[in-house]
Order: C-alpha cells, then sequence, then structure tokens
C-alpha cells in the first residue's frame, strides 16, 4: 500500500501547479503568492491549504493526500457520465421497442397496461424515498446495537447483526448511516480475523472521510487510526508508523480532538511493536496523561507494560500487575511468557487466569504458558502435547495476527532445545527462521518473540549465517534499549 508524507504531497501539489498558474492558485485559494511558493518549494504545508486546492481546483482528495485513485475529480465525473448516458439511451430504446412490440401483437389492451407500468416506473423514486424515510429508524437501531456487539466483542451477534444491517441498508441510501455502516464493517472484520478485509473498509472510511470535507478533522483522524490498528494486526508495523505521522502531521488542530490520547496511545504501541520503545513509551505517557476511555486506556497501559517488559524493567508478574485483572489481559501478559526462565511467573499468571476463566476456547497466549511452565518443570513430553494442541487448532491459525506460524515454531524449537532433543531443536530453527525472513515484505514480527527465537539460536548455532544474524540482532536490541540475555 503507497502511503503518504508531506514530501509526497508537495510532489502532488507541484503536479496542479503545472496545470494552474501560482498566482491563480493564491487568488482562488486566499493565500499569499509568496506563500504558495513556500509550499512548494519546502516550507511546512497546512492542511487549510491542501483543502483549498482541492475544492477550487477539483482535485480528488484521496489522490492529493495519500495518492490514492484518478487525480482529477472531473476524469472521474466524465466517465461515470458517459456510462449514466449510455444506460439512459440503452432504457429509452428498450422502452420504444416494448410500446412497438406490445403495440402490434396486443393492440389497446396491452397498450393501457404499458401505460400502467410508465406510471408504476415513474413513481418509483418516490416509493424509495418512502421506504428510506421508513427505514432509517431501524437502519440506525441495527447500527448502534452492531456497536454495541462489537465493543463487547461477541462475534457470533456481531455476524448476525452485519447480516441486518446489510438488508436494512439497501433500503436506506442515507450517506450519513452509510458512512457509519462502513466503519462498522471494517471493526466487524477486524472482530472476526478477517485483517485484510478489515483493512479494505477502514481505507474506504477514511478516504470516505476526508473527502466529505476535505481534511482530517476528528472523524477522519478516528478512521485513519483504524487504518493504523489495522496496519499493526497485518504486521505492517512500519506502513502503520508512516501513516499514523502523515495523519497527524495533516491534522494540525489534532490535540484539540476529544481521540487525540487515543490516537497517540496507538501511535506509541505500533512505535513500540516496531522496537522503538524510548519513542513509543513517551507516546504512551502521554496518552495516559490525557483523558482516555477504560479500554483505550487499558491498551494503552499494556502497551506502556510491554515496552517495560521488553527494556528488562519489570518481569511478568509487574506487567500483570499493571492491568486490570481480566481474562484479555492475562492472555497478553501470558502471551510473553516464554521468555521468562522463572517458572513461578507462568504459575502465577495461570492461577489467576483460572480463577476468573470462562468456557471460552483456549487462547495461544493461555497454550503457550501452560506449555512454557511444563517445559520448566521438566515435564517435556506433556509440554509438547499442549503445543501440538495449538499447532492444530486451524480456528485460532486463521483467525489471529500475523505471525502466529513463526511464534508457533519458536515455541517448538524452544520446548525441543529444553526437551534435550538437540537435532531436532535445530532443524525446527531452520524452519522457523525460513518462516521469518518469508513473512511478507514490509512484515515486522512480535519483538518478544523475536528475540526467544534468536536466544534458541545462540544456543543451538556455534556459527554460521543464522549465528551471525543473531548476533547483530542483539547488537540491534543494545541499541535501542530491549533486554537481550543469552542462556548460560
Amino acid at each position: 500500500m503507497q502511503l503518504t508524507d508531506e514530501a509526497a504531497v508537495r510532489e502532488r501539489l507541484n503536479e496542479v501547479a503545472l496545470r494552474y498558474p501560482q498566482a491563480e492558485i493564491a487568488r482562488r485559494t486566499a493565500t499569499p503568492g509568496s506563500s504558495v511558493s513556500r509550499y512548494l518549494k519546502g516550507n511546512r504545508i497546512p492542511v487549510s491549504f491542501v483543502a483549498s486546492v482541492g475544492r477550487e481546483f477539483g482535485v480528488n482528495p484521496a489522490w492529493l493526500l495519500f495518492g490514492e485513485g484518478a487525480p482529477w475529480l472531473s476524469d472521474v465525473a466524465a466517465e461515470e457520465g458517459k456510462t449514466a448516458a449510455g444506460l439512459a439511451e440503452l432504457v429509452q430504446t428498450m422502452g420504444r421497442i416494448s410500446k412497438l412490440k406490445l403495440g402490434a401483437l396486443a393492440g389497446k389492451e396491452h397498450a393501457r397496461n404499458l401505460r400502467d407500468l410508465n406510471d408504476a416506473l415513474e413513481s418509483f423514486e418516490q416509493v424509495r424515498e418512502q421506504l428510506a424515510r421508513q427505514s432509517r429508524a431501524t437502519y440506525a437501531r441495527v447500527l448502534d446495537d452492531w456497536g454495541k456487539a462489537i465493543n463487547d466483542q461477541h462475534k457470533p451477534r456481531s455476524t448476525r447483526l452485519a447480516k441486518a444491517a446489510e438488508q436494512v441498508g439497501r433500503l436506506c441510501p442515507d450517506p450519513v448511516l452509510n458512512r457509519r455502516h462502513e466503519r462498522l464493517r471494517g471493526s466487524h472484520e477486524y472482530l472476526a480475523g478477517n485483517i485484510h478485509r478489515a483493512l479494505v473498509h477502514r481505507r474506504r472510511a477514511f478516504f470516505q472521510a476526508v473527502s466529505e470535507t476535505g481534511e482530517i478533522d476528528e472523524q477522519a483522524l478516528v478512521e485513519a487510526f483504524g487504518v493504523v490498528v489495522t496496519l499493526d494486526a497485518a504486521g505492517l508495523v512500519d506502513d502503520a508508523i508512516r501513516f499514523a505521522e502523515a495523519a497527524l502531521k495533516l491534522s494540525p488542530r489534532a490535540r484539540e480532538f476529544g481521540n487525540y490520547g487515543r490516537c497517540i496511545g496507538v501511535y506509541g504501541w505500533v512505535l513500540v511493536q516496531a522496537g522503538r520503545l524510548r519513542k513509543g513509551m513517551g507516546m504512551l505517557a502521554t496518552a495516559l496523561s490525557l483523558g482516555l476511555r477504560p479500554e483505550a486506556r487499558q491498551n494503552s497501559v499494556y502497551g506502556m507494560a510491554y515496552a517495560l517488559y521488553l527494556s528488562g524493567s519489570i518481569d511478568l508478574r509487574a506487567a500483570a500487575d499493571m492491568l486490570e485483572p481480566s481474562r484479555l489481559n492475562l492472555q497478553r501478559v501470558m502471551f510473553l511468557c516464554p521468555w521468562t526462565r522463572d517458572a513461578k511467573l507462568p504459575q502465577d499468571l495461570l492461577r489467576r487466569h483460572d480463577r476468573i476463566a470462562s468456557d471460552e476456547p483456549t487462547s495461544p497466549g493461555e497454550r503457550i504458558a501452560r506449555a512454557h511452565l511444563l517445559s520448566l518443570q521438566g515435564k517435556h513430553d506433556k509440554a509438547m502435547q499442549i503445543w501440538k494442541g495449538a499447532e492444530e487448532d486451524d480456528f485460532v491459525r486463521n483467525h489471529n495476527a500475523i505471525g502466529l506460524d513463526f511464534v508457533l515454531s519458536v515455541m517448538k524449537t524452544q520446548l525441543l532445545r529444553a526437551g534435550g532433543r538437540v537435532k531436532e531443536a535445530r532443524q525446527e530453527l531452520a524452519s522457523c527462521e525460513r518462516l521469518r525472513v518469508n513473512a511478507g515484505e514490509g512484515v515486522t514480527l512480535d519483538p518478544n518473540w523475536c528475540r526467544v527465537h534468536w536466544r534458541n539460536a545462540i544456543a543451538l548455532e556455534t556459527g554460521g549465517r543464522i549465528r551471525t544474524r543473531a548476533n547483530e540482532f542483539v547488537k540491534l536490541c543494545r541499541r535501542r534499549g530491549i533486554h537481550f540475555e543469552a542462556d548460560a
């Protein structure tokens, strides 16, 4: 996906300036000519100027801001007009042919039926408008219920309401409700684990919000960070960072928005995922100093706990103590277990988890913690059985963030190594390294699991390419403040 920054926006503005003189741009945007010249040459570009250029000169805002679609709205409009004219001509022709045939074959009676049909067609728009008015309240109520189901992470109910919204939405072409529908479709697909579908809908919702106002206002910023979250879930962490930085840069009033703290918290989290701990923790601290809603606050607290754990400043117990004692939060922390060598820590987390566990399916985090604990206790066969159960769980593998195959391979390598099965562990290490290298263009794998992988490599390989890469990773950890300690 091609993302934007201020330099890219400037390049596209210069394309507009090739078609229109700078003096005309200055006049129609009510901007001093000297300022226009500076914007095009290198000065920081106000988002109000970008929005004015889009409105005054018919520039596609999606193209101007992000390089998406055709540059000129007139190109799109002309193509659509051509299609519409062709369709109208076809309908008229078919109508004339129908009249001729019916009149010739059936006489006055069928001609009267045809006139009745024409009258019905003429009233179609009125009927559709009436249906839209009658269905608007129902459509809004379904969307409200759907949003609540998504917030409660109730997948079956969300799926049922998604179908209901689709059906009611056909009767109600209300632009405001349709945009909300698009946002919820993105959130629903994200909840269902369909990350790439979620990305399509969230990008669409963002472009709709930008096109509506010509700038990144509060709603557009919220949509932008929905895209950021989805890019992160797809493992495209560097793209997520660039998208977040571009959205914040192009929204100079962002600090005034009620959702600014949540957006900064998301930005901090993706920085941590990229291994940029210092800057990430700074953003998370800023977010936590602002008024956050409970869910956003817990996400930012977890991001801070994760960063502190990566830096070696706290252990798993302290990370769990920072969070509300929920099943989800404990599963998040248990997912980090394999780095620790102290059996008491995963044991404590599992006890806390079991006290509040429900009948939901076993999560990867819980399975990993149980397998790791059994391995530390010397129960290697039982540990491998639990790992195998996770490896064979197709539902979990198909509905989790990118990189779960890598995580499971790293875990297997560590379990084999702990069980003394060195030859098999080396074979799995090679498989794990192939998964890491072939994860996909632009994909960033979880830094905690990367350090477990490279710790395995240092323990199993005394030389060769894998050991060289492991040594490079250790140096990177030192530069970025990530704790790394090889097994004795």
